[in-house]
């Protein structure tokens, strides 16, 4: 983004134009923000019973400011999840595809997990991935002890709601 500013030099008016970066704009822009929400919290004060705000610590006005700022970025995600929500036919067609694939496993019995993935590559991936962190699931899966574990071939499964897969991509907290 180009700004212009007026410099006097000499007292003569010029002016420069520069282009900020990125990092700067952002910078600039929550700074803005930060000002204009702490003007707010001391005119709402002047409007309400509080009187002598020079005397109010900056630091108090910073913290509500802060504060206000959370809230409201917090409410700004609801109102927008409700939008979201409003228009969901009309996005219908741009959200994430999901497929589901079925792999059977084999231990001392055999148990087929559904997988919810966009190919194959990521449902074998996202298998071997719960195998190795959640073995109490697939202990009471399978019941008994467990031995070398065999798994079949992916197979993509037609007609198959992906909400209801076994599997699905998780956050990485492990």
């Amino acid at each position: 983004m180009k700004i212009s500013r007026e410099f006097l030099i000499n007292g003569d008016s010029q002016y420069i134009e520069y282009e900020l970066t990125g990092i700067e704009l952002e910078r600039a822009y929550n700074e803005y923000v930060d000002r204009v929400e702490k003007d707010d919290i001391v005119k709402y004060l002047d409007d309400s019973e509080y009187e002598d705000l020079m005397r109010i610590p900056d630091d108090l006005i910073q913290r509500m400011a802060r504060e206000y700022h959370k809230i409201v970025v917090d409410r700004q995600n609801q109102i927008l999840d409700e939008v979201i929500e409003k228009f969901g036919k009309e996005l219908e067609p741009y959200k994430e595809k999901w497929k589901v694939f079925s792999c059977e496993v084999t231990q001392t019995r055999t148990h087929t997990y559904t997988i919810r993935a966009k190919n194959s590559d990521d449902a074998e991936r996202m298998l071997n991935d719960y195998f190795d962190h959640h073995e109490y699931e697939v202990d009471s899966d399978f019941e008994d002890e467990l031995p070398d574990t065999d798994f079949g071939w992916f197979e993509e499964e037609e007609d198959f709601n992906p909400d209801n897969a076994d599997i699905t991509e998780e956050e990485e907290e492990w």
